[in-house]
């Protein structure tokens, strides 16, 4: 992950002292009172011994930094300790992007709303590391776009929800379009603490997802793989293919490839890694349209608790069909196969008229999630490889992890491992600005590829100067040139929810090719099914035939967690049988995977 723009954070004792164009180190130039720039970027800082308390939060709360710094570098000068912080939330220029207070006033209701939910969301891990204090002063909380993001962290001592419920005093008194009293309830529900944080996290939910329904919504999608220059077959699979997106619609009524996009990276070598990445596919198609099922008949707002609790036990029975496999097969660790997965679903709320925006995000290993407007490329996931790992137990900083030369080695992968030792990330997202949602297998992320070409392709996209197919066939093309040496898969969304809809398609470049998730005659794309997607190789095609998705009657919402987890039992019992697989045994416990793709 490139996360260093060039500009660096000072945090330590008098730090305004130091003079513009001063160096600190004998590397460090100071810009401007706490901004600095690393004068020798291509030596990677080393910290040694053990990681001081006063920047272990920052380690800990590493899975965070889509909104949180991360330690450059850590060094005594002038017998001052000096913190130097990347991923600060800077624009190009080097300047801070603006406070949260500052921009208030300009916001959307839907805005305003999402950028406290975050906060909220911080609240907790935050507070467990004793920084929750960071969430508190207002020159701390700076805002990008859609998303919060601190500047540091700060220590504090004895910080309750009462604190938080003040900070947001203010803010309350000035949200527009009848949001006021709403907000004004909440703060002070936090302010007398007489309800938990998960109640308030509810109540600010349904303001959330109730306000996001008043905004339109428009998807596009397209996808694409390809074996890449030095693969001789492709391991790589992936969720909705150009069949599922014209045919499956038209001969049956499912709106599964609306709402759910996927992309698993196998490993285990030829057979075993396609095999793998295939069966985790077509396990989560079949949940997931049991999930989207038993939603369709819920009339109650689900939480995000529970919509992430419901995801991890569908991820762990689609972990254990593979490792069931592999243990019939008699496969140790070290020959088993797996896969990496990111999926990403569009949640429909029954109980409310019209789409509540929400986009959930599951990734384990290495396959990642982007979210790329016409400013800016975002990371969403984090990889579960060792550099990670090494990171938030405190053994380096992220770019002295990165030069270990096993640092992409993953620690998580669906199949290896019983489910109990699976630790999936589940993520939230509100969909509040337009732009394209990129998933990808690691053949596309690799190198910072996505980082540096981003601008190239979908930022046109965006502006309507080119379709979302036309520009992910340039991308993948390109990355085929420039980071050929793996498979390569993209999965990629358009979602507008501007109230007019952006020209996100050139006719003039499309020639007579059919438009994105645009229907085209059925017959000719039955008989030209093989050009549009790889043939299925002669050992799967046997695997996982006839599923059947059994119907359940009318229940209670409240009970949905609970159905759901009876079904996927039950699922799970069902393949097993037909598998005939001998019964799974527990392994011994251990600190990595350590497979390599």
């Amino acid at each position: 992950m490139n996360i260093c723009n060039g500009y660096l954070w000072l945090v330590g004792e008098n730090i305004g002292n130091y003079q513009a164009s001063e160096l600190i180190k004998n590397r460090y130039e100071v810009i401007s009172r706490g901004t600095c720039q690393d004068r020798q970027p291509e030596q990677s800082p080393f910290l040694t011994g053990k990681i001081p308390r006063l920047i272990a939060p920052y380690f800990k709360l590493f899975d965070y930094r889509l909104h949180l710094p991360i330690v450059y570098d850590f060094f005594s000068f002038e017998n001052k300790q000096i913190l130097v912080l990347e991923n600060v939330p800077f624009n190009s220029n080097g300047e801070l992007y603006p406070r949260l207070n500052d921009v208030w006033l300009e916001a959307e209701p839907l805005q305003q709303i999402y950028w406290l939910w975050q906060i909220l969301e911080l609240w907790q891990p935050l507070k467990q590391e004793g920084v929750a204090q960071s969430l508190l002063i207002a020159n701390n909380v700076r805002v990008d776009g859609w998303r919060i993001r601190l500047v540091e962290l700060i220590k504090g001592k004895n910080i309750s929800l009462k604190d938080l419920g003040t900070s947001w005093d203010n803010l309350a008194i000035l949200a527009g379009n009848g949001l006021s009293n709403k907000l004004e309830f909440v703060v002070s529900e936090l302010k007398q603490e007489a309800y938990s944080l998960a109640i308030i996290q509810e109540i600010l939910n349904e303001l959330l997802i109730k306000e996001a329904t008043n905004k339109p919504w428009r998807t596009k999608i397209f996808s694409v793989t390809d074996k890449g220059k030095k693969r001789d077959h492709n391991e790589d699979y992936y969720y909705p293919t150009e069949l599922d997106l014209y045919i499956l619609p038209i001969n049956y009524n499912l709106n599964l490839a609306n709402n759910l996009m996927i992309v698993c990276d196998g490993m285990g070598g030829h057979e075993n890694g396609e095999l793998a990445s295939y069966l985790a596919i077509e396990s989560l198609k079949v949940q997931m349209k049991m999930f989207l099922t038993e939603m369709a008949k819920n009339y109650e707002i689900l939480t995000p608790a529970m919509v992430k609790e419901s995801l991890a036990t569908i991820l762990r029975v689609t972990n254990n069909l593979i490792y069931s496999r592999n243990q019939s097969e008699g496969k140790s660790d070290k020959s088993s196969m797996g896969t990496t997965l990111i999926m990403a679903l569009q949640l429909p709320q029954i109980a409310l008229s019209g789409n509540t925006h929400e986009v959930y995000l599951a990734n384990v290993g290495d396959s990642r999630a982007y979210w790329i407007t016409t400013n800016s490329c975002q990371q969403l996931t984090v990889d579960h490889d060792l550099a990670t790992k090494n990171v938030k137990i405190g053994k380096n900083i992220y770019r002295q992890a990165l030069q270990n030369p096993f640092s992409g080695k993953l620690t998580q992968a669906l199949g290896i491992r019983d489910s109990f030792y699976l630790e999936p990330t589940i993520q939230r997202f509100i969909i509040v600005e337009d732009g394209v949602l990129l998933l990808c297998s690691d053949g596309l992320s690799d190198y910072n590829f996505l980082e540096n070409n981003w601008s190239n392709f979908i930022h046109d996209v965006l502006e309507g100067r080119i379709s979302l197919q036309n520009a992910m066939q340039s991308l993948l093309k390109l990355a085929i040139e420039k980071n050929g040496h793996d498979n390569i898969t993209i999965v990629a969304t358009f979602y507008g929810v501007s109230p007019q809809e952006s020209v996100v398609v050139n006719f003039g470049d499309l020639d007579n090719t059919p438009l994105v998730h645009d229907i085209p005659d059925a017959s000719a794309l039955v008989l030209g099914a093989s050009s549009m997607m790889r043939e299925q190789p002669e050992f799967l095609k046997a695997e996982l035939e006839d599923e059947v998705i059994p119907e359940s009657d009318d229940f209670d919402g409240k009970w949905l967690l609970l159905i759901l987890l009876a079904v996927l039992i039950g699922f799970s019992s069902y393949v097993i049988t037909q598998w005939k697989l001998e019964p799974r045994f527990n392994p011994p416990l251990i600190n990595d995977v350590n497979m390599q793709k």
